[in-house]
């Protein structure tokens, strides 16, 4: 269980505050020394500088502290099945219209990261069609291209699907010609690649 926001705060505040409680004890018989006052100075500004960093932290949403979970990880945290956040998570946050546009472009950044292509199994280029696992993923993208309602993730999809399939779209004009403002060119470019991934 989190505990309460203003518990962190005085905890973190404590190391300042007692430096400042220590050095004022002295204070009616002698005024204090300069290095007293700096070091006093410098307490206050180590606390302040963590309650700053911990109100931020406070106010990162779930599904963007779990994207940049992903962001964080190295090839070799990738390569393990039981990392804690996958792509699939990454998308499902990338399908939601409920989520702001921001975050679900992190996301559809995520996804493409060149680090996460080389190294999360879930984007291998091994085997033919649809058993190639980067040929399944983006299947369940496809969806998302033609969401008559998502303009938005109408076109993070399309950007995805282009970039872990960087030169498929100069080989098809379908792909090529495809807009996220027009629903008929996202449901051509669809066919399109769903063709192209059984192949």
């Amino acid at each position: 269980m989190r505990p309460p926001f203003a518990f962190l705060v005085v905890l973190l505040a404590a190391p300042a505050l007692a430096t400042l409680a220590l050095a004022g004890s002295g204070a009616g018989s002698a005024a204090p020394s300069p290095r007293s006052a700096a070091g006093r100075r410098a307490a206050l500004d180590d606390a302040l500088a963590q309650l700053e960093l911990l109100s931020k932290k406070a106010r990162v949403p779930t599904t963007l502290a779990r994207i940049r979970a992903y962001r964080g990880m190295s090839p070799d945290q990738l390569a393990d099945s039981k990392r804690g956040v996958d792509l699939d998570e990454l998308l499902a946050i990338l399908k939601r219209d409920d989520v702001p546009a921001e975050i679900r472009d992190e996301a559809a950044n995520a996804i493409i990261w060149d680090q996460a292509q080389r190294s999360d199994p879930a984007l291998d280029m091994g085997g033919r069609g649809l058993k190639r696992p980067r040929a399944a993923f983006t299947q369940r993208v496809l969806p998302l291209l033609t969401d008559a309602n998502d303009l938005v993730g109408r076109g993070l999809a399309k950007r995805v699907c282009e970039g872990l399939w960087p030169s498929a779209s100069g080989k098809d004009p379908a792909l090529r010609d495809c807009d996220p403002r027009k629903k008929l060119s996202c449901q051509s470019a669809r066919a399109a690649w769903e063709a192209l991934l059984r192949r």
